[in-house]
């Protein structure tokens, strides 16, 4: 499934990278999003609204849910299911 032993959590996917080989691009792409969307002065100008478009946020939506799929399918194979549950 590309995901190493042990996985470090924290505000960015960067720390998930050993974990997510296979979606290693996805995560990247998600990081790039961080603070730009969140924050009105993240952006060089203009506010997050104005510079998102809806192909960019369909592209991260896609890239998140791979993420998750990655991540259920990892923790189920270790048996771990009430992590999974919501």
């Amino acid at each position: 499934m590309g995901i190493s032993g042990s996985c470090l959590f924290g505000l960015h996917f960067f720390f998930l990278y050993d974990c997510l080989r296979s979606a290693a691009l996805d995560a990247r792409k998600l990081d790039m999003h961080y603070i730009p969307s969140r924050y009105p002065n993240g952006l060089p100008g203009g506010t997050p609204h104005q510079f998102y478009s809806r192909s960019m946020a369909k592209d991260a939506v896609d890239s998140a849910k791979r993420i998750y799929d990655t991540l259920e399918a990892y923790y189920s194979d270790q048996g771990e299911n009430e992590i999974l549950e919501e």
